[in-house]
């Protein structure tokens, strides 16, 4: 990672994108919430009200995290991975989903086969307050490392390591 300022112009960086995402998701889910006033009838409208449910059911609450990871490309792209697709008003891709094909390089990409990816970078968030995060950049991440016996070890990312060690307390 870099030096502490920058860490935290990072993090306030980061901050100001998840919370243009959230708001993002926010009006999306009025959208959703308006439709049953918009039907012609009432058999409709108890349609639109199952669906509005179901909707905003699947939809991450308004405090959730946006996005749990982020990948640049090898061409200068940035890609949010989070709960679920997020646009803004034009139409442009803020956070997409996880369980897209656009997001499976997100966990795909390998230092022997970085799929196109330059970095990834894991948040740690409380709610959809960023903490901070762990960056793998695929250039500078050796495919194994060796011990003091000579024997090849797989290379555990700060990522990696930072799950594990926040999964024990």
């Amino acid at each position: 990672m870099t030096a502490d300022g920058t860490v935290a112009a990072e993090i306030a960086t980061e901050q100001e994108y998840f919370d243009r995402a959230a708001g993002e998701r926010e009006r999306r889910r009025r959208a959703v919430a308006d439709i049953p006033g918009a039907t012609a009838n009432k058999g409709a409208a108890q349609r639109a009200a199952r669906y509005v449910e179901a909707r905003l059911a699947s939809m991450a609450g308004p405090l959730d995290q946006v996005a749990i990871g982020r990948i640049d490309t090898d061409l200068g792209e940035r890609l949010y991975v989070g709960h679920e697709l997020i646009r803004d008003e034009a139409s442009s891709l803020l956070v997409t989903s996880w369980k897209s094909r656009t997001a499976a390089a997100y966990y795909k990409a390998k230092p022997a086969d970085p799929l196109g990816v330059r970095r990834k970078r894991v948040f740690r968030c409380t709610g959809n307050r960023v903490d901070g995060f762990a960056d793998t950049v695929f250039d500078d991440v050796p495919e194994t490392s060796v011990d003091a016996d000579g024997a090849c070890l797989p290379h555990l990312d700060d990522a990696l390591l930072t799950e594990l060690q926040a999964s024990r307390g």
